[in-house]
């Protein structure tokens, strides 16, 4: 019996899981049908000629253009400003057919009387761009395919641009050239192409965060799953390079990369040495944004090649930048460029990397969490801020996870006794999510939240330091704020001296139970030196690990 029910719920779970799962997938096909209608083929064009002194008529034979198109340039149409002379036709095609210098056919379009209208550019586009090795001279053929209800005329200049004959097809020249746009690129069909890659990874969270729920799962397997599936949702609709900082989050993984495969990484003007295919996507601003950037990416990250490891090609990037801690994103730009990939498949290994870092401490901050704040824990994680840094090169990622786990095991261990493991975690998170970011360096004071007594080893309750009687848990909490304190002292020396005395003496006031006048006496003895000069030299002259141990070993 107990059996049947458990199959009843699992079956029951698996089919609410798939429907609200397809319920996404239908919501992601709508979403791509209103991004289509209002994004989709939209063009974006560059001017050739911008002279409009004439209108010619397009005759019986039509008209032949000659348009210069330089190595490089993509080609995704041409645009024409058109006058049908103050009229309103009901009737009329026009055909426009492009041809590169072999005389091979890259454009044919058409346009009629529901999209050429009086005084307005129409373009005429192709799904795909022809782009050119070498400069060349595209010949554009303008006819009518059938009669239109009066004369159709083009805008021209009164004399021929360089390089840019009007004539008539197999006839004379004009002595003009067409006022004309090049579209260099083209959102077709892209929008709803986007919605529907999106449709896998959303689906996939969906299911997931419905079946584990359903089932009951533990919220620290709840947390890696769901946030895997949408933090790489994350790294589709964050386009490359415009997450804050990233074009210096991505040198500073590069060169750690760069280090580890035992090259060197920058040239003698401290200029980071690329791979040859990562050359052109290197820079110093914030990368596009908007449907093109999607498209773009999309494209390169299937038909770019890659190169082999070897750093050959110089940059203007400078080596040394960013702060903080880049391993992750380091191991999967490193894996990356080991099997040869291309830039933006280097640049997903290296987000999915820090992803996968962010997702691991979050779970650990879960399990850590006491039970009643665990959702609290597991729906901060969840979050789309954080979530989006996580499918980042931003090492903010990694000083999050570890912010959350350090908060979670202080929370925990103000209501429990803490066993060994537990307090070398606590010394550990510690001293991790101190040198991070010195915003989060007052983070640390947390520890403080933890009565000593749940701190203290069992067979040695109390301590002697300097003739005093303190709670053995007090050796954890200077062995956990110490090295927090010299990062503070190394970005701030001078506040941080008053800094530590004040809250040493703050925290022997709260757990000593000696006099107020013995109170007064030690506490103003901390706030003047020699006492703790040595750690604080310790921490700016050696290393907080060494300072910490110190410590310890002065208890």
């Amino acid at each position: 019996m107990q059996q049947n029910k458990k199959f009843l719920r699992v079956l029951c779970s698996l089919l609410a899981a798939a429907l609200a799962a397809w319920c996404t997938v239908l919501l992601c096909r709508w979403v791509g049908y209103d991004l289509q209608e209002r994004l989709g083929d939209t063009p974006s064009y560059e001017i050739i000629n911008d002279d409009y002194s004439q209108i010619i008529d397009i005759p019986a034979e039509g008209l032949t253009q000659a348009m210069p198109l330089k190595a490089g340039q993509p080609f995704y149409g041409v645009r024409f400003k058109f006058s049908t002379h103050g009229q309103l036709y009901k009737s009329g095609m026009t055909m426009v057919e492009a041809y590169n210098e072999a005389g091979e056919q890259i454009l044919f379009a058409a346009g009629n009387f529901l999209n050429i209208w009086d005084d307005t550019f129409t373009e005429f586009t192709c799904n795909e761009a022809y782009i050119p090795d070498h400069d060349e001279t595209l010949t554009i053929r303008l006819y009518n395919e059938s009669a239109w209800d009066g004369p159709l005329g083009v805008w021209a200049s009164e004399g021929e641009v360089s390089g840019m004959p009007l004539s008539v097809t197999d006839g004379d020249t004009l002595n003009a050239t067409m006022a004309m746009q090049r579209v260099s690129d083209f959102t077709g069909s892209w929008p709803a192409a986007l919605a529907a890659r999106l449709q896998k990874p959303l689906a996939a969270a969906v299911f997931i965060s419905v079946l584990l729920a359903m089932l009951h799962a533990p919220l620290y397997l709840f947390v890696p799953a769901v946030g895997l599936a949408l933090g790489v949702t994350f790294t589709y609709v964050t386009p490359a390079l415009v997450a804050p900082d990233e074009y210096t989050h991505l040198a500073a993984a590069y060169e750690l990369a760069s280090t580890w495969s035992g090259q060197t990484a920058a040239d003698e003007d401290g200029n980071l040495l690329l791979r040859e295919c990562d050359a052109a996507h290197f820079g110093t601003k914030t990368g596009d944004i908007g449907v093109l950037a999607y498209k773009n990416e999309a494209i390169a990250e299937t038909s770019e090649p890659g190169s082999p490891d070897v750093l050959t090609t110089h940059s203007e990037v400078k080596a040394g930048q960013g702060s903080g801690s880049y391993l992750a994103q380091a191991l999967g730009i490193r894996l990356a460029r080991a099997q040869g990939k291309n830039f933006y498949t280097m640049l997903l290994y290296g987000r999915l990397a820090n992803l996968i870092l962010y997702l691991l401490l979050a779970a650990l901050a879960v399990w850590l969490a006491p039970t009643s704040l665990r959702g609290l824990f597991a729906c901060v994680a969840l979050l789309p801020m954080p979530l989006q840094l996580a499918a980042s090169l931003s090492p903010d990622a990694a000083v999050l996870g570890l912010v959350f786990s350090f908060t979670a095991l202080c929370l925990r261990l103000r209501g429990e006794k803490a066993v060994w493991w537990q307090k070398i975690l606590l010394i550990v998170l510690g001293g991790l999510t101190a040198p991070g970011k010195a915003i989060y360096l007052p983070v640390i004071l947390l520890c403080l939240l933890i009565p000593a007594e749940n701190l203290t080893y069992d067979g040695n309750p109390t301590v002697k330091f300097l003739g005093e009687e303190l709670p053995g848990g007090c050796c954890i909490h200077a062995a956990t704020l110490v090295p927090a304190a010299g990062w503070f002292w190394r970005r701030c020396w001078g506040g941080a001296c008053w800094l530590l005395r004040c809250c040493w003496c703050w925290h022997w006031r709260r757990t000593s139970s000696c006099t107020s006048a013995q109170r007064y006496s030690s506490g103003a003895k901390w706030l003047l030196p020699p006492y703790w000069w040595w750690a604080l030299w310790a921490e700016y002259t050696l290393s907080p690990t060494w300072a910490a141990g110190w410590t310890l070993i002065s208890f």
